[in-house]
């Protein structure tokens, strides 16, 4: 009974249909801008744009130290001068970088959800009652010791491995884990208290508020409570590795199902 399958089947429909929206919208906008300029005013337009797009990745870079925004954001910002300084035939580069992002929204949506399971997994792992259905509230869920310093390299941490996102507050930190993780990414201020998180304060205490949404995706109605204290005790544990210098295994152990 304490298998590690105790989710529902994960749907992908979401991230299928922001990839097809995105291209749709890539490619109309680029056709208006052709159909409206003339060739040199549209590749400086073009220009502008993937100096935009350059920007914002460079922004998650920096947010999240993750070096998987490098080389797409070299590709956009080759692309971006390729325009400006209106290369023959620049147009045809786009369709290239159509095809790099969206691969890239899929790899980064799906990676980081597949994490976000493994975590609600591990959470529900020694759970096998279903005494108590969900509630809406913040659950306490036990106490470490902890410096102002130590939480928030702990909280680095876990952006750099992009495990879950950090929001800063004022007594302490929420490590969100949400659907939309593009959105969460460049969105780190507000806005996060409908997503499932886990709270530290900077005296130490722990809560949990786990989503409706995100215990529907349960096969079972698991006991709630029983349910927060194994999310909180998964997340002081991988506090406690962090403080013992062992902080980069957490990925590894999230991608093998491990425990602590």
């Amino acid at each position: 009974m304490n298998s590690i399958d105790k989710l529902k089947p994960a749907v992908g429909l979401r991230i299928i249909i922001i990839c097809v929206l995105f291209i749709a919208v890539f490619i109309t906008g680029f056709a208006i801008i052709q159909t409206l300029l003339t060739e040199t005013d549209a590749n400086k337009v073009s220009g502008i744009i993937y100096l935009v797009i350059t920007l914002t990745l460079v922004i998650g870079f920096l947010k999240s130290k993750h070096s998987v925004f490098i080389p797409v954001t070299f590709l956009n910002m080759s692309i971006a001068l390729s325009f400006l300084v209106n290369m023959e035939k620049a147009m045809i580069i786009p369709n290239v970088l159509l095809l790099v992002i969206t691969a890239y929204i899929f790899y980064f949506d799906f990676r980081h959800n597949i994490m976000k399971r493994k975590i609600l997994e591990l959470a529900a792992r020694p759970i096998d009652d279903t005494q108590n259905g969900f509630t809406d509230r913040p659950y306490p869920a036990g106490k470490i010791t902890c410096s102002k310093g130590e939480l928030h390299g702990f909280a680095h941490l876990m952006r750099k491995l992009l495990i879950i996102v950090p929001v800063m507050e004022e007594n302490g930190i929420s490590f969100s884990l949400p659907d939309d993780w593009f959105k969460r990414l460049y969105n780190t201020f507000g806005h996060y208290t409908h997503e499932s998180r886990i709270s530290i304060q900077y005296s130490g205490e722990v809560s949990v508020h786990i989503t409706s949404t995100d215990y529907k995706k349960y096969k079972n109605a698991l006991t709630f409570d029983r349910l927060c204290d194994s999310m909180g005790a998964l997340f002081i544990g991988y506090f406690e590795q962090f403080r013992e210098g062992e902080g980069d295994l957490i990925k590894d152990q999230l991608k093998t199902n491990h425990t602590i």
